[in-house]
């Protein structure tokens, strides 16, 4: 199942950025200009 993947380095990291994106989007303006 991992062989989809491949091309990428590490999905974990991938998908892990775009929840805290996500968490960071959703939390509100400020965190966005700290960021």
């Amino acid at each position: 199942m991992n062989n989809t993947f491949a091309p990428e380095p590490i999905p974990e990291l991938i998908l892990a950025g775009g929840a805290l994106a996500a968490l960071g989007f959703t939390s509100g303006p400020p965190l966005q200009l700290t960021l």
